[in-house]
């Protein structure tokens, strides 16, 4: 069956009884399956409400904790009807997401808040090292020099090309320049980044300050 992309909020997905329905309003608020370990949480409960979700034209983000999820809800797709809906992003970078541009996208004027980048990746950072946000632990000293540095980065990213990648970002650092007479050198000047980034910032911007 083709989804129906159902927008109504009061149409139901579900009916828990004869008298009680599960409409789309209640879906967008809280569900919680609750059961012991082999209760049919998940080929049950949890199987019901995938295919009312993806028969109403739903989308959505999964997760994939178990190693068999994945083919699961592939099959949940394919029997709805939706198996041209799901893109798969698994560890072979077939595909991915630049959470940096989609930041951008979501602002209301198309330009980059600087700022609201600098503490996602601060958060980023914070999540590959296994700390929480905010650690009491970590000298703040360090954390601003951070946030300063990829403020600044991430300007000049923006300023001189209008995009902003985590290869061009890496790269910019590695080739900034270690001291004022570098800065000035002809030959580190014709093999770093950085300087071609800063010459587009002042000559010719994508994003003029």
């Amino acid at each position: 069956m083709p989804p129906s992309y159902i927008s109504d909020l009061n149409t139901p997905l579900l009916h828990l009884s004869n008298s009680d329905p599960w409409r789309v309003r209640d879906a967008m608020e809280h569900l919680a399956v609750i059961g012991a370990s082999g209760s049919g949480k998940t080929s049950g409960s949890g199987q019901l409400v995938a295919h009312a979700f993806l028969r109403a034209g739903f989308g959505g983000l999964v997760l994939c904790a178990k190693q068999d999820e994945r083919e699961r809800w592939q099959r949940y797709a394919a029997e709805c009807g939706r198996e041209r809906s799901v893109i798969v992003m698994d560890g072979s970078g077939a595909r991915r997401l630049n959470f940096l541009e989609y930041e951008m996208a979501r602002q209301e004027d198309g330009q980059a808040v600087i700022f609201n980048l600098v503490h996602l990746l601060l958060h980023v950072l914070d999540v590959a090292e296994g700390r929480k946000t905010g650690d009491q632990r970590e000298e703040p000293f360090w954390r601003n020099a951070t946030g300063e540095l990829l403020s600044h980065g991430l300007d000049m990213l923006w300023t001189a090309y209008g995009r902003i990648t985590l290869d061009e970002l890496f790269e910019l650092i590695h080739t900034r320049p270690t001291s004022a007479e570098q800065k000035d050198n002809a030959k580190w000047q014709q093999a770093s980044f950085w300087h071609a980034t800063i010459e587009a910032c002042r000559h010719a911007p994508a994003k003029p300050i």
